[in-house]
């Protein structure tokens, strides 16, 4: 299974948002965090979101990891997403303002998200770095490896 690195598109990113569902959805604070219910068109949402970014920021970068042995469709779509910033004079000291949507608990992400925001503001603010945070890391492991999901369950 030899794993390539690749830019995201902003056609890559319905296929992230599917990955990022099913990566973090069973997790137990999801319940907490995102108990719904959500409107009908939250994954078209979530898709808009994250074009918006990438066209809107130009420090947001995207990459995928596509797994070479795929083929068919499936031979360009990622197994693993991660979303970063890229920073070449310094890292803003605001981050700017977080939304969450219908069917999120506002209260539980912003202590969550708010704080890790925080503690990132506190740290990289007014810094020089190439690559401040990487923000959304997501993998679907029961298809990057057969051989993991019997350790995982």
């Amino acid at each position: 299974m030899p794993l390539t690195l690749h830019p995201c598109t902003p056609s890559d990113l319905p296929h992230a948002v599917l990955v990022e569902r099913k990566a973090y959805g069973p997790s137990p604070f999801s319940p907490i965090l995102f108990p719904g219910p959500f409107p009908p068109n939250a994954f078209e949402g979530r898709v808009a979101e994250l074009t918006a970014q990438l066209a809107d920021d130009p420090t947001t970068r995207w990459l995928k990891v596509v797994d070479s042995d795929r083929s068919g469709e499936e031979a360009a779509q990622g197994i693993a997403y991660a979303k970063y910033n890229l920073y070449l004079e310094s890292a803003p000291n605001d981050q700017g303002s977080r939304g969450f949507g219908d069917g999120c608990n506002v209260e539980a992400c912003e202590m969550v998200f708010g704080g890790i925001a925080e503690v990132r503001r506190r740290v990289m603010a007014g810094m020089k770095c190439i690559c401040e945070f990487l923000e959304l890391v997501f993998v679907l492991l029961c298809v990057v490896s057969p051989f993991v999901l019997p350790f995982v369950r």
